[in-house]
C-alpha cells in the first residue's frame, strides 16, 4: 500500500529538474512522485516523461485548463493513491533531514505539517537578499497559522474534506490552511522538514512574482467578499495604498536592516520595493474591478 504521494506542479521548470530529482533514491523515498505540467513551453514535460518511464510510481500528467499551480496540484491529487499528500515545487531541493523525517512520520486524518523553506544565496545581490527576507518565511507563516505549498504535508482525508485548493493565481495556500482548521486540522512545524529553494536573482523575476501575488490577492478578496459593497471598500482601500505606498516602505525596512548596504544597493532596494508594491497593488485593483470572479 502506498503511504504517501508527492505532488509537484511544473511550469517551465526544465532548468530545475535535475537538481530536484537528484536527492531521490529507493532507500529514501518509497511513495509516489507525481509531476503535473501546467502548460510548459520549455520541454519540461518531455524531459519528465523520459525520466519517469524508468521509475516505479513516478508519473507525469498534463493540466492546461487554467494557469494555476494550485489547480495543477488539485489535478495531481485526483490520481494520488497515498494516505499522505506531500506538496513542494520543482525548483525546490529536498534535504536529507526531509527524507529522514517523512520516513518516520506519524500521521492521522488531521495531519497538517510544514517546515522551513530556506532560500540560499548564489551571488547575494540585492534581489536575492530581498527574496530571502520577504518570501517563503515559513516560520512566520506558521506563526500566522498557514503554510506555503512549497513545503506542506496534509492527510489525503483532510485534503478531501476541505475540497483541495482554490484555483487562484497565488495565495490559495493561506485559504487552504484556514479551511483545514475549520475541519479540525492542526498545523505543526518541524525543523527537520527542511527544503532548500534558489533565490530570485533579477528584478524581472520579482516583478513577475508581484503580478501573480497581486492577482491572487485580488482573487482571494473577491472570493471572500459577501457583497458588492465589500469589494468596493477593498477597491478604495487599495487605491489609497497605491497613492500612499505603505506596503513598499514596509518591504524596504524589513530587508534594509538585514545587512550593510552600499548607497547604490540602498537605492536599488528602494526602487525594487516601490516597483513591487506598485505592481502588486495595481494587479489587486485590476482583479477586483474585473467581471471574472
Amino acid at each position: 500500500m502506498i503511504t504517501m504521494s508527492m505532488i509537484v506542479p511544473v511550469f517551465n521548470g526544465g532548468e530545475f529538474i535535475n537538481s530536484f530529482i537528484k536527492p531521490f533514491s529507493c532507500d529514501r523515498y518509497h511513495g509516489e512522485l507525481i509531476f503535473v505540467d501546467n502548460g510548459s513551453t520549455d520541454g519540461s514535460i518531455d524531459r519528465l516523461e523520459e525520466i519517469c518511464k524508468d521509475q516505479c510510481n513516478w508519473y507525469v500528467y498534463s493540466y492546461n485548463e487554467i494557469k494555476s499551480s494550485y489547480a495543477a496540484r488539485n489535478y495531481g491529487a485526483k490520481y494520488a493513491k497515498g494516505r499522505l499528500l506531500l506538496f513542494t515545487d520543482i525548483d525546490c531541493v529536498l534535504t536529507q533531514s526531509y527524507f529522514r523525517f517523512i520516513s518516520n512520520i506519524k500521521y492521522s486524518e488531521m495531519t497538517l505539517i510544514t517546515g522551513p523553506t530556506e532560500i540560499f544565496f548564489i551571488s547575494e545581490n540585492v534581489y536575492e537578499v530581498f527574496d530571502k527576507f520577504t518570501y517563503l518565511t515559513q516560520k512566520s507563516y506558521f506563526e500566522n497559522h498557514y503554510a506555503a505549498t512549497a513545503n506542506l504535508i496534509v492527510s489525503a482525508s483532510l485534503y478531501q474534506k476541505v475540497g483541495g485548493f482554490a484555483r487562484f493565481t497565488s495565495g490559495a495556500d493561506n485559504l487552504f490552511s484556514k479551511n483545514c482548521f475549520l475541519h479540525g486540522g492542526v498545523l505543526e512545524f518541524y525543523d527537520e522538514l527542511r527544503i532548500l529553494h534558489p533565490p530570485r536573482s533579477t528584478k524581472q523575476d520579482h516583478l513577475a512574482k508581484a503580478v501573480r501575488l497581486g492577482i491572487g490577492h485580488g482573487e482571494l478578496i473577491k472570493n471572500s467578499a459577501r457583497s458588492t459593497f465589500a469589494v468596493f471598500r477593498s477597491v478604495v482601500k487599495h487605491v489609497m495604498l497605491l497613492i500612499i505606498p505603505i506596503h513598499s516602505f514596509r518591504l524596504f525596512f524589513r530587508v534594509y536592516f538585514k545587512k550593510k548596504w552600499s548607497l547604490k544597493e540602498i537605492l536599488k532596494l528602494l526602487q525594487l520595493c516601490m516597483a513591487v508594491g506598485f505592481i502588486q497593488r495595481s494587479n489587486i485593483l485590476i482583479t477586483l474591478c474585473s467581471k471574472h470572479r
